[in-house]
């Protein structure tokens, strides 16, 4: 249940392009069938109301510090933005935790291979 409803989360909060029902309705029917009708209307309850106060779950709290804004809108642990600002200061922090938040580069590390080689393995996908 915790899985789907993480799923069902990240389709209303980061997934622009799915309509909040449509989130809501997919995930509360993989709920029904894998833990029953129970369990659907838990799932139908949390996200809509997720969805409802989507602008109070995409604020930080009111009189939170620059630390908690900080973990807040990076999703980062507020221990390693702590250590982070401690370390480097809140311009640096800060966007350190959005370079992280950033998908990695795709590295290819070739052996045994030589230019030509990695080249026809790859043209092969």
């Amino acid at each position: 249940m915790r899985i789907l409803l993480r799923l069902g989360a990240y389709q209303l909060f980061c997934q622009d392009r799915i309509p909040d029902h449509a989130a809501v309705s997919q995930t509360v029917e993989i709920a029904i069938q894998r833990h029953g009708r129970k369990a659907g209307g838990l799932t139908n309850a949390i996200l809509r109301r997720l969805a409802r106060e989507r602008e109070r779950w995409e604020t930080p709290p009111e009189g939170a510090d620059e630390i908690a804004r900080l973990a807040f809108f990076h999703s980062h642990p507020r221990w390693i933005v702590q250590e982070l600002v401690s370390r480097f200061g809140s311009e640096v922090a800060a966007k350190a935790l959005e370079i992280n938040n950033q998908r990695a580069p795709l590295t290819v590390c070739m052996r045994d291979l030589d230019s030509e080689s990695a080249i026809e393995k790859f043209a092969e996908f």
